[in-house]
């Protein structure tokens, strides 16, 4: 997200800022709601909107499956470390 921000026009240190203050915030609305992470993020993505286009890409890009592989990396490499 840093990098990102800094490839649109921002500086590092707002850009870095922004994207704190983004986790965070997105971690306590997790924290203190009931809902489900995904009924939270449909209820922030307009049709069309800038969520929605972003999550477009997320899709085309396959970033499930890219979490999926690094989770389960992680937990070979744990596995191996472990022993």
């Amino acid at each position: 997200m840093v990098d990102g921000s800094v490839a649109m026009g921002l500086s590092r240190e707002d850009a870095t800022t922004l994207t704190i203050q983004t986790i965070v915030g997105a971690a306590a609305l997790l924290d203190e709601s009931s809902d489900t992470p995904t009924r939270l993020r449909e209820k922030v993505t307009s049709l069309k909107g800038a969520t929605a286009e972003a999550l477009a890409v997320f899709e085309e890009a396959g970033i499930s499956k890219i979490v999926a592989d690094a989770m389960a990396a992680s937990a070979r490499r744990a596995g191996e470390l472990a022993q």
